[in-house]
C-alpha cells in the first residue's frame, strides 16, 4: 500500500487523484522534515532530538483511517488524528520528553505535560504502535537511537527552553516542507536586517 502525507490540488482548486503523482509520499515528508529540523537544531546542539521528532511527527498517518481520510473516503474525526502516535512512541519507553511534547503539539501548539502524557498513554494508542512502527521502518529503516534529554537540561527553566526550541525546529521544518512540496525547500536566504527595519 502507498502511504501519503498530503494530497494535492489542481489549478482550479479541486483535489487531484493520488494517481496524479502530486500527492506527497509520507516517507518523503518524514525524511524531509527530519533533515530540515536537524539542520535548524544543529546550532542549538539538539540535532539528534530534532531529527527523531521529524521522523515521528506524522507516524499516525500510517494508520488506515488517516489514509482513507486523505482519499476522501471518510471525514476527519478523532479516528483520523495522527500526532499523538509519534508522541506516544517518544514517551514510552524512550522518555524523550521534548520530542513527545513537540510531536504532540506540532499542529495544535504545546500542551501541558500532564495532558500530553494522559493522551499518549491511552491503551488504544499504544496497541497501534507496533504496526505503525513496522510500516514506518519498512520504508525508512530503523529509527536512530533516542538520544535522551541533554545533560544540561536540568532546571525547570532549561526544560522550558529546550522544549520550545525543539518544538520550533519541528514546526518550522514541517510547515516549510508542506508549503514547498513538490519543489525543494529553498536554501537559507541572507537576512538583510537593515532593509527589514526600514520598512
Amino acid at each position: 500500500m502507498d502511504y501519503f502525507a498530503h494530497t494535492a490540488e489542481g489549478p482550479d482548486g479541486s483535489r487531484l487523484p493520488s494517481s496524479s503523482g502530486r500527492w506527497q509520499p509520507l516517507s518523503v515528508h518524514l525524511l524531509n522534515v527530519a533533515n530540515l529540523a536537524k539542520q535548524f537544531a544543529a546550532p542549538l546542539g539538539l540535532s539528534a532530538e530534532a531529527e527523531l521528532a521529524g521522523l515521528l511527527h506524522d507516524l499516525g498517518k500510517y494508520r488506515d483511517e488517516f489514509q482513507s481520510y486523505l482519499r476522501g473516503e471518510r471525514g476527519g474525526s478523532v479516528e483520523t488524528q495522527h500526532a499523538i502516535y509519534g508522541a506516544a512512541w517518544a514517551l514510552e519507553p524512550h522518555q524523550q520528553l521534548g520530542s513527545m511534547l513537540a510531536v504532540a503539539g506540532h499542529h495544535s501548539g504545546l500542551h501541558d505535560i500532564s495532558d500530553a502524557r494522559a493522551s499518549a498513554a491511552k491503551s488504544e494508542i499504544f496497541s497501534a504502535l507496533p504496526e505503525l512502527m513496522r510500516r514506518l521502518e519498512s520504508q525508512l529503516g530503523k529509527l536512530p537511537v533516542p538520544p535522551g534529554i541533554p545533560s544540561h537540561v536540568e532546571s525547570v527553566l532549561s526544560v522550558e527552553f529546550y522544549t520550545r526550541l525543539l518544538f520550533s525546529c519541528l514546526v518550522d521544518a514541517d510547515r516549510l516542507d508542506t508549503a514547498c512540496w513538490p519543489a525543494q525547500v529553498p536554501g537559507d536566504l541572507v537576512l538583510d536586517s537593515e532593509l527589514l527595519l526600514l520598512r
